[in-house]
């Protein structure tokens, strides 16, 4: 305990000296969260924007036993849907009853369709299947501009990102064509109706080739039967999804389901959406890379103002050698010193960004700039949080004194006790 003593001790007596250090580092910190704030907002917006409206997701996924195994073997498409859930409906109905679970939906394998409309073709869009009825994962992600939602009906309709209404020039209620191949490789063609345009709640320029198709739709394209999904998502109450994975398996058995169920966090993402995942991942790594030079410009200024300390306080060190200790002790000591210091500053730096955060996230920046867009990963400006942010600028301080204690405190402590006692003389 002398040595933390001791450490705290000199920090508040040489109070002066440190507060250029204390501010600096504590700046720094604060520019650094806040550089892996912006990062996070960024994951934080794709999540609940272009991933979760391309690829739904919720705490556990419900599929027929043997899919997932399939699925890891890389089976091809027709392999695979051999393992579809028969006559889900009932199977969904069931599922919703249970006290533990607060929703479940039944997501769609996307298609990638063509659409004629005031005779002109436009390609590629990824179409996706939604029941209105338990359609709350994209709901709850989108708003409708122009028109209606989707409904119920028998007759197929379609529903559109705003930004494509300039070119599909056809508006709400108007007759549209549906052409491409189905899950299973055969030529569909298909009429429907645009029902309406959407926005998402965090849009971004590619959600313009994303489209959502009522059931009737979606069951006249995709060549999958009226009462057969790949899978059945589910939200449970509460966040203890491993004990609801737990009653779901009994509640399968009791009634002879071959079904099988995963926690929604290990379910492996599309090629689709790990592209787009890698690109800002990558868009992450050069941020961190920044902090890293950041973190090293300041370590070379944090040693010349420790080897300048040191060398105002030869007396002091002298001292220390006069009174017995070893040059080992005052290692200890003067890392220990320089580690509470850069600790404190960044804990002060840190808070500080939080606050910065807090004042921007609630002014709730948003734009319809498409460039803009694509640099926020989504239609608001964002700055998250995540444990991770923070233990790494924890660790990277650490590395800093560490850093700064071996190449400066060898030579600085190289003090003779006899120009100490020349110098109290």
């Amino acid at each position: 305990m002398l040595t933390p003593r001791l450490a705290f001790r000199n920090l508040l007596a040489h109070g002066q000296r440190n507060r250029v250090t204390f501010i600096a580092v504590g700046l720094v910190s604060c520019i650094i969260f806040l550089f892996l704030a912006f990062s996070d907002g960024e994951m934080q917006n794709l999540t609940t924007g272009v991933v979760a409206l391309s690829e739904p997701s919720s705490d556990i996924v419900v599929s027929t036993a043997g899919f997932k195994a399939a699925q890891d073997q890389d089976e091809d498409w027709k392999r695979l849907s051999e393992y579809s859930i028969k006559s889900y409906p009932a199977i969904l109905g069931s599922i919703r009853a249970l006290p533990f679970v607060r929703r479940a939906g039944v997501p769609t394998t996307g298609l990638v369709m063509n659409i004629l409309a005031g005779g002109e073709r436009h390609e590629n869009f990824f179409m996706r299947g939604v029941d209105p009825a338990t359609a709350w994962f994209v709901k709850d992600r989108l708003r409708i501009t122009e028109g209606a939602f989707l409904d119920a009906s028998e007759t197929p309709q379609i529903i559109l990102h705003y930004k494509t209404a300039s070119t599909i020039k056809a508006a709400p209620g108007g007759a549209v064509r549906l052409t491409g191949k189905d899950l299973f490789g055969q030529v569909v063609v298909q009429e429907a109706v645009l029902a309406g345009y959407f926005k998402g709640e965090q849009d971004q320029p590619s959600l313009g080739e994303l489209g959502f198709m009522n059931m009737a739709a979606y069951h006249a394209v995709s060549g999958f039967a009226p009462d057969e999904t790949m899978s059945i998502l589910v939200d449970v109450k509460g966040k203890n999804v491993g004990s609801a994975i737990a009653q779901l398996r009994d509640w399968a058995r009791d009634h002879s389901l071959p079904l099988e169920f995963q926690d929604g966090n290990n379910v492996p993402k599309s090629l689709r959406v790990s592209d787009v995942l890698k690109i800002y991942s990558l868009f992450r790594l050069i941020l961190q890379a920044t902090s890293v030079i950041i973190l090293l410009i300041v370590t070379f200024g944090i040693m010349n103002v420790v080897s300048v300390n040191l060398y105002d306080r030869r007396r002091e060190i002298g001292t220390y050698y006069c009174l017995g200790s070893e040059k080992g002790f005052l290692i200890s000591l003067y890392t220990l010193e320089i580690l509470m210091l850069n600790l404190a500053s960044t804990i002060v730096g840190v808070l500080a960004g939080l606050g910065v955060r807090q004042i921007v996230n609630s002014l709730g920046i948003r734009s319809d700039a498409s460039a803009l867009q694509l640099v926020f990963a989504g239609s608001q400006f964002v700055l998250g949080f995540s444990a991770g942010s923070v233990l790494f600028i924890i660790i990277a301080m650490v590395v800093v004194t560490l850093l700064t204690a071996v190449t400066t405190l060898g030579k600085g402590l190289r003090v003779s006790p006899v120009a100490a006692l020349r110098e109290t003389e």
